[in-house]
């Protein structure tokens, strides 16, 4: 039984979805080291050869790769369960690389896929998946007071330039039908964990986030930070139906993929935050329950438990 794990993870992924939450994971007993990528490979193995926890879990892999292929076989030879978690979109990405490095060969014994697509993917590959949801730091990403006491707006924090051609072009759309008119503040809050704090702070000061199209089929991370904060969710998300943890005006509002930016003004300019407080509440309640770090972490355990027997 899978009772702790190592964690290898790359360090630029946000502070909620690693350093931090990976921490709240070491306070409840459940992660013994977590380590950030990319450092020295000596150093990571020598950490996991002396390691007692139970398994390795390696989060997103395909960000260090060159570690993956250089010291796979050697990691087989540590007896203990390789569990990877595919977080990033893969199999129907427009970036080739997630699709392709997956391609290359099996990784792991156990998948965890943030989209349920992927899970059907890796299952057709012979590979035993399971669809979770992620986990945010709610530690770190605390409630603020309710959404009449708020900043009236919404705001957003992330990126907007593609990596690939095209993969923001409907997320820069909507963004820019908003700021110009007014009705968004976007925030330059650079991804670290020195930062963090500071966007965990913005998402408890205004009433609302506006997460625009992410690049896959899942919530993005900014939905979890969001609600974990208490605060009115507004997704523009085209997602797979068994990665749809959030449910419409239960927890969060959704709007339309591909609305017209005149549409979202209209839409934005009509509401009042204070009528949406029991979803507010209601998103809160819930991703703090069940999307917080050892909730989640727990279940990959028992889901890589029962594939692996």
């Amino acid at each position: 039984m899978i009772k702790t794990a190592d964690v290898i993870y790359y360090h630029a992924e946000p502070a909620s979805f690693c350093s931090a939450a990976f921490k709240q994971l070491q306070a409840a007993g459940l992660v013994v080291n977590a380590i950030p990528m990319p450092q020295d490979d000596g150093e990571v193995l020598r950490l996991l050869r002396a390691s007692p926890a139970d398994a390795i879990v390696f989060v997103s892999p395909v960000q260090f790769w060159q570690f993956m292929v250089a010291h796979h076989d050697h990691l087989t030879t540590l007896g203990k369960p390789l569990i990877a978690c595919a977080t990033e979109y893969t199999f129907g990405n427009a970036f080739p690389g997630y699709r392709d490095f997956e391609q290359m060969q099996s990784w792991a014994d156990f998948y965890v896929c943030g989209q349920s697509s992927d899970t059907e993917a890796m299952r057709q590959m012979g590979r035993k998946a399971e669809t979770l949801p992620l986990w945010v730091a709610t530690d770190l990403f605390r409630p603020g007071p309710r959404l009449a006491e708020r900043i009236q707006k919404f705001c957003f924090i992330g990126h907007t330039a593609d990596y690939h051609p095209g993969i923001y072009s409907e997320r820069r759309r909507l963004l820019g039908a908003l700021q110009q008119r007014g009705l968004i503040d976007i925030l330059s809050i650079p991804r670290s964990d020195q930062t963090a704090h500071l966007v965990a702070q913005a998402y408890a000061s205004y009433a609302g986030v506006f997460c625009p199209p992410a690049n896959g089929k899942g919530h993005s991370i900014r939905v979890y930070e969001a609600l974990a904060c208490g605060t009115l969710v507004a997704e523009v998300q085209p997602l797979d139906l068994g990665g749809d943890w959030f449910k419409d005006r239960h927890h969060r509002l959704a709007l339309p993929e591909g609305i017209s930016g005149d549409d979202l003004c209209t839409w934005v300019e009509d509401l009042r935050f204070s009528d949406w407080q029991d979803t507010a509440s209601r998103g809160r309640d819930f991703c703090r329950a069940r999307m917080n770090p050892p909730e989640v972490w727990r279940s990959i355990f028992a889901a890589a438990d029962k594939a692996l027997g």
